[in-house]
């Protein structure tokens, strides 16, 4: 499976330089976060990967990879119900059973039925999460999909997603700004500093629990 590789890019906003020049590899058979403080271009890098925006300047190359995206908001159709959501951006038909299935692993099977209307904010994020799961790719890509849930509705949703990650051998490149997530979730993690994130750092999960987190606060307060 080939690298995701952005060569010498710059993205700019009027005056507001984002990206200058900067180069990074990630390596989709392995999970990664791109972690950094507000404002630092943590969505637009995670856009500019999927195609979402597109550079200044520089090249990304993707290969072949196929992508799915889960937004900070669940984007859903309001018109629609759960089911009907899902099936509206899936490139190919998908058995309902196969749907069912996935909701039934994030526990909300019994909202198939449902509008977004009728959902709590957990409940619309499980099917943003389940209709990226659903969608053909290689790699999901996340923009803090679960920063707007209460503490214990964000616990159980990350727990049941790593569990249906590893089930369908599906990697993630998520975008986030707690460190939390990025131990846990991450096989790397690639932190983003610096005036048009220049200094870029990257770390491994090979520096278990205390060790990493405190290398990523440390780098976070730079």
């Amino acid at each position: 499976m080939s690298m995701v590789v952005l060569d010498t890019i710059s993205k700019r906003y009027g005056e507001k330089v984002v990206f200058d020049e900067f180069s990074l590899q990630i390596d989709p058979t392995k999970n990664t976060c791109i972690l950094g403080k507000s404002g630092q271009g943590k969505t637009t890098l995670l856009h500019m990967v999927a195609g979402i925006e597109k550079a200044t300047s520089g090249y990304i190359d993707t290969g072949e990879l196929r992508f799915s995206f889960v937004f900070q908001e669940p984007n859903l159709l309001p018109w629609l119900d759960v089911v009907e959501n899902i099936e509206y951006v899936l490139k190919e038909k998908v058995a309902q059973s196969a749907i069912l299935e996935v909701l039934r692993k994030l526990s909300i099977e019994g909202e198939a039925d449902s509008y977004p209307s009728e959902l709590s904010g957990g409940m619309k994020q499980r099917v943003a999460l389940a209709r990226a799961l659903l969608y053909p790719s290689d790699v999901v890509l996340m923009d803090e999909p679960f920063q707007n849930l209460d503490m214990n509705t964000r616990e159980q949703s990350i727990a049941l997603y790593e569990e249906l990650l590893r089930e369908r051998g599906v990697r993630v490149l998520f975008v986030s700004h707690s460190i939390d997530d990025a131990v846990r979730l991450a096989d790397e993690v690639v932190v983003l500093r610096g005036q048009g994130n220049h200094d870029v750092m990257r770390c491994s999960k090979e520096e278990h629990g205390e060790k990493l987190r405190e290398r990523l606060l440390d780098a976070l307060k730079e």
